[in-house]
Formats: structure tokens, C-alpha cells, sequence
């Protein structure tokens, strides 16, 4: 089978969220039981392809100046790259521009599929000025029009199909993220250490990330458990506004900024950790949890989007309302006093991330893609298709 990733998210060094999504499927589909061809197609600044591995070839095609005013232009070259290809299926990824332009213009011809990994309307509502305006009216016009004109939708979580399901009543289907379990293991040197390391925080710093309800709960925190070491890792946490926040809750002394990590730096500081916190106010998935859950690691996180798919309140983790910073503080502090109940919740997250593996989400997403072709070929013999019955 020949695939063509369309995407506008880099291959190289330094993959973050939807980039590393689309890094591990190919790698996995790529080393599927099924002969797989992987083709990443997106617009950067150079035009080449390049052969990552026998089966995962990167297509970038230089981005003109003109290609931004006139994204229909854009979307044609794609379109002439894409069809060189002879995919069998093309695989969109998000619905930004001109790439939605390109999958709709293709779907006349190919089967195709679209992942969409946010809900770009909700997180829209978080952000402030001309963003705010883009998300809401650009992105989220972009993320309908794909929805309602692709035949096929992917997203990560029941919470985004139950959104999406007024857009496309019958063709929605959850895939989960999935995470590279050989690198995301618990540390050996940990193993049987009761002692409280560091609350971890690890994200971008933005509204709707809720990293700002985090320090504000710190002193309420403080009052129960004493000063515990926080760090806090990931893009732009380094923010003047952040500082500014940290000084003024008056924690600076516990607080790391840490800014953003590497791979294998994420991977250590998660291993090390005495318990992650995610405090969202919103997140379609948390893939965070995943990971952490993965090197053993309890997490306290708010109860919000897809995030209630992951954790069991007390049972695999705890879960406080969103933006309630009484309650996270109180979730908090109940972690760090309380060594069993980390333990327990450790083990129960190990136990469900086991099935978040890359392979097994690769081989759900074949099962899909031969369903979406042999959809589309019904379609053009004007039969009525079938949906796989496991999504």
C-alpha cells in the first residue's frame, strides 16, 4: 500500500505534538506485517525529497511568497507532487491551509482520510487578539470544511467524535495517539524509592494549557506539604509573564523554568518524577498522561476533553474540576503526602498505557485505510459502503 501523509508539520529534529504523531505513525506503519509505503508531502523552505528509511520518504516543496496570498496555487502544486506519488490513500493531517485545499481537490480521484487532532474552535476560545480571531473563523471554517467534504474523519478521542458528529453523522472514527513504549519506560534506579522527588509540569505555556493554575496553587500547596521542588518544561516556559507569575505567588525559590527539552531529556525528567501534572482547561487528548503513565508515574490532571478517557478518578490517578485551583492544590498535596496511593496509581497507569503502543495504533489505522478504499471504490459503483466494525 502506498500512503501519502498530507501536512503541513516538519520531519526533523525536534518534533512536537502533531509532528511526532505523524514521525511515530509512519515509522510504524512503515514496519507494519503489510508492505507500507510512507510519503510525507508538506511545503518548507527547499524543494527535496529525501529516503528516511527503506519504506518513509520526506517530500518538501519550496513555499513561495505568492503561495501564501494565493493558497489555491499552492494547493495545486501539492495536488501535481501527491498524484506522482500514485498513492492509494492519502492521509491529511489537521485542516490548515493549503493542504485541506489539496485533499478535497484530491478526494475526487483518491480515497482519503483526515486526522483531526484538536478542536480548533475550543482552543480558540483561550487565546487572546488576532490569534483568537484566526482559531475561531479561519481554523475552525478549515476544520469543518474538511470534516464535512472528506469522507472519512479520524480523531483522538470520543469527546472530539461526540463534537464532530453533527458534521459527519456516520464516517467519524477514534484512533487514539499513541506512544513509543520501548523509550517511555519506568527507571530501574527508581524502583522501590518512597521519597517525593518534584512535581513536573510539562507543556506549552499558554491559556488553555492552564500552567498559570499550576503556581497559583503552589502556595496552598506549600502550606500542607512544605516547599517541594517544581519544574516546569517545554515551549516558551520561560515567559517574562510566567516569571512574572512565579514571582509573584512568591515560589520562585521552588519553581525551575526549564524551558524547551529534548526528547531524551523529557523522557529522564518524566522517569525521575514524583508525579506529573496536567491542569488543562482544555485538551482533546493529553498525550502527556500517556507517557508519564508509561515510566510509572502518577498523574494529577484536570477533568476536561478526552483527558476523563485516561484516568479513572481515584482509581488510576486523580482529577479535579478545570481552572478549580482549590481542588488541584488539594490533589496536589494529597499525592505528595500520600507514597501508597502513588504507587497505586502508578501501577494502574502502567497497566493502561500498555495498549497505547504505536503498533497496535498502526494496525487499527490499516484496518481503516482498507476500509476508506474499498468505501471509495463502492462509492464510484454507486453501492453504499460499510464501516469497520472494531473503530
Amino acid at each position: 500500500m502506498n500512503v501519502v501523509f498530507l501536512c503541513g508539520y516538519p520531519f526533523g529534529e525536534n518534533r512536537l505534538g502533531v509532528s511526532e504523531h505523524i514521525y511515530q505513525l509512519s515509522k510504524a506503519l512503515a514496519s507494519a506485517k503489510e508492505s507500507i509505503s510512507c510519503h510525507i508531502v508538506s511545503m518548507q523552505k527547499e524543494t527535496k525529497t529525501t529516503q528516511v528509511s527503506p519504506n518513509i520518504w520526506v517530500h518538501s516543496i519550496e513555499r513561495k511568497p505568492y503561495h501564501y496570498l494565493a493558497p489555491f496555487l499552492a494547493a495545486t502544486t501539492l495536488k501535481v507532487v501527491v498524484e506522482r506519488i500514485q498513492p492509494d490513500i492519502v492521509h491529511l493531517h489537521g485542516a490548515s491551509l493549503p493542504y485541506v485545499l489539496t485533499a478535497v481537490g484530491l478526494s475526487k480521484t483518491l480515497p482519503v482520510v483526515v486526522t483531526i487532532h484538536g478542536n480548533a474552535i475550543i482552543e480558540a476560545s483561550y487565546k487572546r487578539g488576532l490569534a483568537k480571531i484566526w482559531g475561531a473563523i479561519i481554523s475552525g471554517t478549515l476544520m469543518k470544511y474538511a470534516i464535512r467534504n472528506l469522507g472519512t474523519t479520524i480523531v483522538c478521542s470520543q469527546h472530539m467524535k461526540e463534537n464532530f458528529a453533527r458534521l459527519n453523522k456516520t464516517r467519524v472514527f477514534v484512533i487514539p495517539n499513541g506512544i513509543d513504549l520501548p523509550m517511555y519506560q519506568p527507571s530501574k534506579e527508581k524502583r522501590g524509592d518512597q521519597r517525593f522527588s518534584y512535581v513536573l509540569y510539562m507543556g506549552g505555556y499558554s491559556k488553555v494549557k492552564g500552567v498559570d493554575l499550576l503556581i497559583r496553587s503552589l502556595p496552598l500547596v506549600y502550606r500542607r506539604t512544605g516547599p517541594i521542588p517544581v519544574y516546569i518544561a517545554g515551549p516558551d516556559t520561560e515567559n517574562k509573564e510566567l516569571i512574572r507569575l512565579v514571582r509573584q505567588e512568591g515560589v520562585e525559590q521552588s519553581v525551575k523554568l526549564l524551558g524547551f527539552v529534548t526528547e531524551e531529556r523529557k523522557v529522564t525528567l518524566l522517569q525521575q518524577a514524583g508525579l506529573i501534572v496536567v491542569p488543562s482547561r482544555y485538551e482533546s487528548f493529553g498525550i502527556v498522561i500517556l507517557e508519564a503513565m508509561a515510566c510509572g508515574i502518577p498523574v494529577v490532571a484536570s477533568r476536561s476533553g478526552g483527558i476523563v478517557e485516561l484516568i479513572q478518578d481515584r482509581e488510576s490517578g486523580l482529577l479535579f474540576d478545570a481552572e478549580n485551583v482549590t481542588q488541584l492544590a488539594d490533589c496536589i498535596a494529597t499525592m505528595i503526602q500520600n507514597p501508597k496511593l502513588r504507587e497505586l496509581y502508578a501501577h494502574k497507569g502502567l497497566e493502561f498505557a500498555g495498549q497505547y503502543s504505536w503498533p497496535v495504533i498502526a494496525e487499527k489505522t490499516v484496518v481503516l485505510y482498507h476500509d476508506c478504499i474499498d468505501n471509495f471504490m463502492k462509492g464510484k459503483n454507486g453501492k453504499e459502503g460499510r464501516n469497520p466494525k472494531f473503530l
